[in-house]
């Protein structure tokens, strides 16, 4: 909606503020699931970006951030964790 575009817009400008803050934690994703994009919806008119984590613009500038000013355990990259699906199911169920 225009409201949540206006809103998005406002958003974007303090992003930067997340990623490069010493006492937040970042929690990276630089896997994509596997399969994308089969399984997913996209809106009409749109395509799914496939492109690798870290040839993206955005990805690459919040990580590069992240990594000049938090300690090393505060940027935690979630594709490196040793947690098969099956085990994360288990833990929840």
């Amino acid at each position: 909606t225009p409201a949540e575009a206006a809103l998005f817009g406002r958003s974007l400008s303090w992003l930067s503020e997340w990623y490069a803050h010493p006492s937040t934690l970042v929690l990276k994703v630089t896997a994509l699931p596997e399969g994308y994009p089969a399984g997913f919806t996209f809106g009409a008119g749109t395509t799914p970006n496939q492109a690798q984590y870290y040839d993206r613009g955005w990805c690459f500038c919040e990580s590069s951030l992240s990594n000049l000013v938090k300690i090393y355990d505060a940027v935690l990259d979630l594709a490196l964790l040793p947690i098969d699906d099956q085990e994360l199911l288990e833990e929840s169920g």
